[in-house]
């Protein structure tokens, strides 16, 4: 009950949820069964809590010692998540390029959805509970993740920007192959998703792919 009235938990928690609703969202064609998607909402909420929470924690304590800095660092996040909603504003006007039903949580889902969020609720408290009185928070995991935290939260927020880009560019619109170099979507779609592929150019990996993929 200590931990379930903990602000920084509850916030942390409540900043889950839209992460939460676009990764079950994207999931859901997996996942269609209720029961699947509840208990996949309890994991996941769970462990974005857990991460917002300690990023929460470093933020503040990056504040209270680099104020400047901190701030910096924070309007450089915050310009990277706005960038990320206006691209797919920007995207969502060309359907033809960006299917946004990817990231669009099927209706049947919405109840495990709600449902498994309250729970996950419960579960953080819990486990933040067991986590301090086992002395987890010393353990290596902890530590590894603490120190590069910074460069995990980056590394999230590029990926997010990238996979986006991704998804609107590998689309049949864009099945160009030739020696020229164009997008070759479908060529990697094939290289990348299929055994039998053979190359007709051999040629290395094109720069577009570089970007995107890796």
């Amino acid at each position: 009950m200590k931990y379930l009235l903990n602000q920084r938990l509850v916030l942390s928690w409540l900043l889950s949820i839209p992460v939460t609703y676009f990764a079950l969202a994207f999931l859901d064609i997996f996942y269609t069964h209720p029961l699947e998607a509840g208990l996949l909402v309890v994991i996941l909420h769970t462990l974005i809590t857990f991460f917002i929470y300690l990023l929460i924690r470093k933020v503040k304590k990056a504040f209270r010692i680099k104020p400047k800095e901190g701030i910096f660092a924070f309007l450089i996040f915050v310009s990277l998540i706005i960038f990320w909603f206006r691209l797919i504003l920007m995207a969502g006007r060309f359907p033809l390029l960006f299917d946004s039903s990817y990231y669009l949580l099927n209706v049947n889902l919405y109840l495990s959805y709600y449902i498994g969020w309250c729970i996950s609720l419960f579960v953080s408290s819990r486990l933040f509970s067991i986590a301090h009185s086992k002395d987890l928070l010393n353990t290596r995991f902890y530590t590894f993740v603490n120190a590069n935290l910074n460069g995990i939260v980056i590394a999230l927020a590029f990926f997010s920007i990238y996979f986006l880009l991704a998804n609107i560019f590998n689309q049949p619109l864009f099945n160009f192959d030739d020696i020229f170099f164009d997008t070759d979507a479908k060529l990697y779609r094939a290289r990348f998703g299929t055994e039998n592929y053979e190359d007709v150019y051999w040629r290395t990996v094109h720069p577009f792919i570089l970007i995107v993929v890796r």
